[in-house]
């Protein structure tokens, strides 16, 4: 989040100080512009190699379950392709695993899908299974 702020507002004040050409004329255009070259430079660096592994996916499973779901169960685990989060899911009326990850699949929870933030160029990729408890939701962040 702080990343996204610093790439957003800190190229702009660069920027601004860039087109602000007060008595070094070229010198200070000069500066401005590479002050703003390095502070994305700098963030999108920091994004690669500080949201790697150890990162987990939101947890906002239960907001995109369709009516009659509901999250009986979470686990976080990481390993070495990265973290994830795992949710057991059952239907309220007792349905059975199969019935409730065909209901997961339709209302599109599975797949993978980029991320809104700019930096982090990441995307979370959710799988749908049958366990014998339910249906499991596996959430993880894949690549960059």
């Amino acid at each position: 989040m702080i990343g996204t702020v610093l790439l957003i507002v800190a190229p702009a004040v660069c920027g601004a100080a860039a087109v602000r050409r007060g008595r070094l004329g070229a010198v200070t255009a000069v500066a401005g512009w590479f002050c703003a070259a390095m502070l994305v430079v700098v963030v999108l660096v920091g994004q690669a190699l500080f949201a790697g592994e150890g990162a987990l996916p939101p947890d906002d499973v239960r907001d995109r379950l369709p009516a009659g779901l509901r999250v009986a169960a979470q686990e976080r685990s990481c390993g070495s392709g990265g973290c994830f989060r795992e949710y057991t899911v059952r239907d309220v009326a007792g349905a059975p695993g199969t019935a409730v990850a065909e209901r997961l699949r339709a209302a599109g929870v599975d797949g993978c899908r980029r991320r809104v933030w700019v930096p982090d160029l990441r995307r979370r990729c959710t799988d749908v299974s049958v366990g014998s408890d339910g249906a499991k939701v596996s959430v993880s962040l894949v690549g960059l």
